[in-house]
């Protein structure tokens, strides 16, 4: 279990997984602590290296912040 750095300085992102990605990150649900200040390219990228794989997908193509969705 990954250890949670102090609070305030991370935000709690959970990231649902469908087709591709879900069979690449082994799981349909992530929740994952990052950086204050973090991008969607800097989630992208931290995905892509637990699963290189992810690397060729288009993900993020489909992408909703709290119902709302992204370009």
């Amino acid at each position: 279990m990954e250890r949670m750095p102090e609070s305030g300085t991370t935000v709690r992102v959970t990231v649902r997984c469908f087709a591709a990605a879900r069979e690449a990150l082994g799981t349909d649900v992530l929740t994952l602590a990052l950086p204050m200040g973090s991008t969607l390219a800097g989630l992208r990228d931290r995905l892509a290296g637990t699963a290189p794989t992810l690397q060729r997908l288009q993900i993020g193509r489909s992408t909703r912040l709290n119902s709302s969705h992204l370009v």
